[in-house]
């Protein structure tokens, strides 16, 4: 424990990042020195042929693609034709219209108690 007024709240509190910062500090710039020979070893393994390799490379360079459900073998759903196209689009303007006329389709009760106030009429 030190005696410094100043740093006598964190020792008591003692939390870990504190307690370690240093180790922690040393152990991440060891780790950052080694990059360089860890890609370049990296590298030449994926140029070797390694697949782990070059996929690892790959995903960190490019982002990891996502992942499918179904692998393409077991994948046996039919492909999504015209006429599916078609269908879902068909079904998708039906379900728009509908939406249209609920809209505007007046709501029993919706203009009880309002009154409607005109203003003279100009005739020519």
């Amino acid at each position: 424990m030190s005696t410094d007024p100043r740093t006598k709240y964190f020792d008591e509190l003692d939390p870990k990042a504190i307690r370690y910062a240093e180790k922690l500090n040393a152990a991440e710039q060891i780790i950052v020195d080694a990059m360089p020979e860890i890609l370049t070893k990296l590298v030449s393994m994926a140029k070797d042929g390694d697949i782990a390799a070059a996929r690892y490379l790959v995903d960190r360079m490019y982002g990891r693609a996502p992942r499918l459900a179904l692998a393409p073998a077991v994948d046996n759903t039919a492909p999504f034709t015209n006429r599916d196209w078609a269908k879902a689009r068909y079904y998708q303007e039906k379900d728009r219209e509908q939406f249209l006329r609920d809209c505007l389709r007046p709501q029993p009760g919706l203009l009880d108690g309002i009154v409607l106030k005109t203003g003279p009429t100009i005739r020519r």
